[in-house]
């Protein structure tokens, strides 16, 4: 649609993020408000086969909570005309950074969340993990300078010690939704036009004029005959009627 938008989130749980923020594939968004994740979940059956994913959305304007909704796939929130629709789910792990006496809780997605500490070039970088509800364990990399100067694995509750300088904590699994994020106002015009094609298509093979037409030569006879194209149900009836009519 010209006036509307198509973009990408990828959020974690507890995260709140402004819908101005999401990853525009086209379009410009003129609302302006805020998407909090309260929780996602990809829901295993008792039989080991998937259900679905869940999203616990909440739309926040001035602070305040104004629509909340689980979404999942084929199941999408709509508010002000801005859809959000399940597009995908990835676990990842919380940890607490302590650095200058500060603790700065952070969610990392798994094979790829990664933290910067500010104003230096190091990165403590996801690479895998295990999830495990009552044993979750991750492996980690550090990085300075794109260089690999450390790596590791930390269990639940675990710290280590990066570069004598700053302390990271796996506090826990977590997980991170995705969700395609569409407005399309002119979506009726497609729509209508949908079903004014179907109309025509009915008309077309279900409500076919019958033509007579006839003429006569001087005195000679009155020759008439009738079109009714391929649907004529009917139509010769209703033909030999009208010549009964003028016969008489």
């Amino acid at each position: 649609s010209l006036w509307g938008f198509k973009g990408y989130m990828l959020a974690g749980e507890g995260q709140v993020m402004p819908i101005q923020e999401i990853e525009l594939y086209k379009g410009q968004i003129k609302e302006n408000f805020l998407v909090k994740i309260n929780s996602a979940e990809d829901r295993i059956l008792p039989s080991g086969e998937r259900d679905n994913w869940y999203t616990d959305i909440s739309i926040l304007e001035g602070g305040t909570e104004v629509h909340r909704q689980t979404i999942s796939v084929n199941h999408p929130l709509t508010y002000k005309g801005i859809t959000f629709y399940q597009s995908n789910f990835s676990p990842g792990a919380k940890f607490t950074i302590e650095m200058d006496g500060e603790k700065v809780p952070v969610s990392l997605q798994n094979r790829g969340g990664y933290y910067n500490f500010p104003g230096t070039h190091l990165i403590f970088y996801l690479a895998a993990m295990k999830v495990d509800p009552l044993e979750p364990v991750i492996l980690y990399r550090v990085f300075d300078h794109n260089m690999q100067i450390d790596m590791g694995q930390l269990v639940l509750g675990e710290s280590v010690s990066i570069a004598d300088t700053y302390s990271v904590t796996f506090d826990g699994a977590t997980a991170f939704t995705g969700l395609q994020v569409k407005a399309d106002p002119g979506v009726w015009v497609v729509w209508l036009g949908c079903g004014l094609l179907i109309l025509g298509l009915v008309l077309s093979f279900y409500w076919r004029p019958v033509r007579i037409a006839g003429f006569m030569d001087g005195d000679g006879p009155l020759t008439i005959g009738a079109y009714s194209g391929k649907f004529n149900m009917g139509a010769k009836e209703e033909f030999e009627k009208i010549v009964k009519e003028l016969e008489a």
